[in-house]
């Protein structure tokens, strides 16, 4: 017999609560990654105060940034802490940041994210929120969810810094632990952590592990403390000369003693100004280290692979790429006298520049190969990747293939590379190399991430007002582009002072009659849509039609959509049958040019709807309502 007392409902009510939650546990979990630190164990030098630090850190606000110069170890320290705390954390997942902090969240992986097929929801207001929302469920996701953002080096009061701060305000009001690893100090000293050089006795320790020639000698130890002492204490910098004098000092060419006298007088003592300054390091070591790292990376001396390899390899996003994968972008296995491995092994170059500490290697369940930051901004300026069959042509044309497919989900997968390969790109300023980064502005405005790819087409614009003449037909697409991303950020006023910048060029460049001029007109007259002068809009609607039916086939859907249009703007205006008649002469275009599943004929077929019901015409009105429902359903 079962006895029933008060407390059955609430029984039933907390075990109704324990079923919503394992379900809504199969659906809203971040993935877990399985972080850990990627430099060898042989010779990883922990740091153990630090990780308290930051778990105190952690548990009092929920938020903590590792801050530190380039190469001094943040990445490795915050992978240590993970490794170190991964009892503590259900969940722990790791995400390397590429200038836009919304779009980074958006991307977050979770556990659901398999669930949609093929649909790729292009709407990254919507992905954020979604994502937010699945991070706020403190069931779920709280103190023992980990998210690590690498590489968040945003300069204060910077444009960046300003789009991230209302993200900011949603991370801080989360339950989950969120550690940021930092190059720019950040604001609040509480949540501060300094990586601060390792000790001379350390360095030396990690010296004499990778590289154990005479370590026991008293003249090698002086030599190695001299190399310490010369390089500021910088952990990246003694990991490369000792990676470096490993496999030099065998064939007796080098000695660790050329490397400290390259160092000196690569700046430390000369008085020389550094020719690149990093600007995303507050103090002047920085620029002395990074000097240090370039003369380090003697590229001249690299075999003519290698140095195949390493230009195509800058291109490459922290978060990195398998390695079979970057063979296969960069078509390794077809380079002049390239070793024949049939795929089933790692191409030996690589593997050697792995060894020499020129590649670094992420392991994982698929293991990837990146630069590390410093040494990536050090090959750009010294090895200048371009888009020729020399350097990067291969790798380009990889990625020009992804674009062609125009699968928004697969394109969503490689954005942090199309990201860095423009990055790489910009500084060319050559007319194939902007006409990329600007092509991979327009992939991002599909991918919605309008603030970067409006980034990428002020970046691209600036160059061409700076290398073309004033009236350049690129300049004038270029605005157009400007246009249409302020446009789809909501800034309309700005969206439409780039648009008729765009066409005060197209109109004098261009015959009066040009199908370009007419997409144009259109453009503008959805700017002046947008802010609510529906004259404005009408009259450019229609110049852009009179223009398409004089030069465009009589069934073209670029004069469906005008008629739409002009159709939407009717319905603004309250002249009902004339936005009848513009949309049902856009009806059987569409319906002969889109597929039948396609949103533009729901959308057409509820605007009909919408303008018999204004005539009072119910027949007509029941008729299209239930095709929109029927297409809508589709």
């Amino acid at each position: 017999m079962i006895f029933y007392n008060a407390n059955t409902d609430e029984l039933i009510k907390a075990l109704d609560q324990a079923l919503k939650i394992a379900t809504e546990e199969q659906d809203g979990y971040l993935i877990d990654n399985n972080i850990t630190v990627t430099t060898s164990s042989s010779y990883y030098i922990s740091r153990k105060d630090k990780l308290s630090e930051i778990r105190q850190h952690l548990e009092n606000y929920h938020i903590a940034y590792l801050y530190g110069i380039g190469g001094i170890g943040k990445s490795e320290t915050a992978r240590e802490y993970a490794e170190e705390y991964r009892c503590a954390y259900t969940t722990i997942q790791l995400s390397v940041y590429s200038g836009d902090l919304k779009s980074l969240i958006a991307g977050l992986e979770f556990s659901n994210d398999n669930k949609t097929g093929g649909y790729f929801e292009k709407d990254i207001n919507i992905r954020y929120e979604t994502k937010l929302s699945l991070l706020s469920k403190a069931m779920i996701n709280n103190e023992r969810t980990l998210l690590i953002i690498d590489n968040y080096n945003v300069e204060p009061d910077s444009d960046e810094y300003k789009r991230n701060v209302e993200v900011m305000k949603d991370l801080k009001k989360l339950h989950i632990h969120i550690l940021f690893t930092t190059r720019t100090s950040p604001n609040d000293d509480k949540t501060k952590i300094d990586i601060e050089e390792l000790s001379k006795e350390e360095l030396r320790h990690m010296f004499f592990a990778i590289n154990p020639k005479d370590k026991d000698k008293e003249e090698r130890i002086a030599q190695v403390d001299e190399l310490i002492e010369t390089a500021y204490r910088h952990t990246l910098t003694v990991d490369l000369v000792a990676h470096q004098t490993a496999k030099i000092e065998g064939y007796g060419k080098k000695t660790l003693s050329d490397y400290i006298k390259v160092l000196k007088e690569s700046g430390i003592n000369s008085g020389i100004n550094v020719a690149v300054y990093n600007n995303k390091d507050d103090n002047e070591k920085s620029d002395i280290i990074f000097e240090h790292i370039r003369t380090l990376f003697n590229l001249t001396a690299l075999t003519e692979k290698e140095k195949y390899i390493m230009v195509n390899a800058c291109l490459l996003p922290l978060s990195g790429m398998s390695v079979a994968e970057f063979e296969s972008f960069i078509d390794l296995e077809n380079y002049p006298n390239s070793e024949s491995n049939d795929g089933w092994s790692e191409d030996s170059t690589i593997s050697n520049l792995v060894k020499s500490g020129w590649i670094k290697r992420i392991d994982g369940e698929v293991p990837k190969i990146t630069l590390h930051p410093i040494v990536s901004e050090v090959t750009v300026n010294e090895l200048k990747p371009e888009i020729t069959e020399d350097k990067c042509k291969n790798f380009f044309d990889s990625v020009s293939e992804l674009i062609d497919k125009n699968d928004l989900k697969t394109l969503e997968a490689y954005k942090d590379i199309f990201i860095s390969s423009a990055d790489a790109l910009l500084k060319n300023e050559d007319e194939i190399s902007v006409g990329y980064v600007s092509d991979i502005a327009c992939v991002l405005c599909d991918l919605a991430y309008y603030s970067e790819s409006l980034c990428y087409y002020m970046k691209v614009l600036a160059i061409q007002e700076k290398v073309l003449p004033e009236n350049h037909p690129a300049i004038a697409m270029e605005y157009n582009n400007v246009g249409s991303a302020y446009g789809e950020l909501g800034d309309h006023k700005k969206a439409l002072e780039y648009q008729l910048k765009a066409l005060s060029i197209i109109e004098k460049v261009l015959p009066e009659n040009h199908p370009d001029i007419a997409a144009l007109y259109n453009n503008v007259g959805f700017a002046y849509g947008n802010l609510g002068d529906h004259q404005k809009e009408l009259e450019y609607y229609l110049k852009s039609l009179a223009i398409q039916e004089k030069v465009l086939p009589e069934n073209h859907p670029s004069i469906a959509t005008s008629y739409s249009n002009l159709g939407v703007v009717y319905m603004d205006l309250k002249e009902y049958k004339k936005a009848l008649q513009y949309l049902l002469l856009a009806t059987p275009i569409f319906e002969q040019t889109v597929p039948k599943n396609n949103a533009q004929l729901a959308r057409l077929y509820s605007r009909i709807s919408k303008a018999y019901a204004n005539l009072g015409d119910e027949e007509n009105l029941e008729k299209y309502l239930k095709l929109y429902q029927q297409y809508n359903d589709q």
